[in-house]
């Protein structure tokens, strides 16, 4: 795929002699290889078993984040050598704050799910018995206890253990795209589902 983006820029260029022709930009960040329809939200979700009751939160430290990522890779277009080593590392590091920090608001969404089933185990009927949660309300609570601990499990597992980000991710990927005015075209293989439905 590189190569051919390469190729294609070629006649956009100027008709300098092959020697004055200047250098072809970095894409590989431009061109990214996962399952578009498997998010490190729906990882996390598929390993605690139910979908996700809990919406992504979009955030002003994701924003800025994101933003600082698509500067980087800014940089790395046109950057070579030792300059163009030290810019991989920084995105792939920006991408797994950029996932930790996805994770830990989903994590603090959850909290907010959950914290209605735990004041409710705390209150008390007319008669001061203790109130007990309907087997649909323990279901609810426990799904999302699982999810809330796949959760854990993943950020930790980012912090010590993967030198990667989880999977792709449209955020991570492309959100300065996002923060914009997102993509001009966008071309999939259907069927268009969540993972957890197919």
């Amino acid at each position: 795929c590189e190569l051919r983006l390469w190729l294609a820029m070629l006649p956009s260029m100027p008709g300098n002699a092959p020697e004055e022709m200047p250098p072809l930009p970095n894409l590989s960040h431009r061109i990214a290889t996962g399952n578009a329809l498997l998010s490190p939200h729906d990882l996390v979700s598929l390993k605690s078993g139910p979908a996700s009751r809990a919406a992504f939160p979009q955030t002003a430290p994701l924003r800025k984040l994101r933003q600082k990522l698509a500067h980087l890779q800014h940089q790395y277009l046109t950057a070579h050598g030792p300059k163009k080593s030290s810019l991989q590392h920084k995105i792939r590091t920006a991408h797994k704050q950029l996932h930790i920090k996805m994770l830990t608001a989903r994590s603090h969404a959850l909290d907010d799910h959950l914290r209605p089933f735990q004041k409710l185990q705390q209150s008390h009927d007319l008669f001061g018995a203790p109130l007990q949660l309907t087997a649909d309300q323990r279901a609810t609570r426990e799904h999302l206890e699982q999810e809330k601990q796949a959760i854990t499990r993943a950020i930790d597992d980012l912090h010590h253990n993967r030198t990667d980000p989880m999977a792709f991710c449209f955020e991570s990927s492309f959100g300065a795209d996002f923060d914009r005015e997102g993509f001009d075209i966008i071309i999939t293989n259907p069927p268009w589902v969540r993972a957890h439905r197919i």
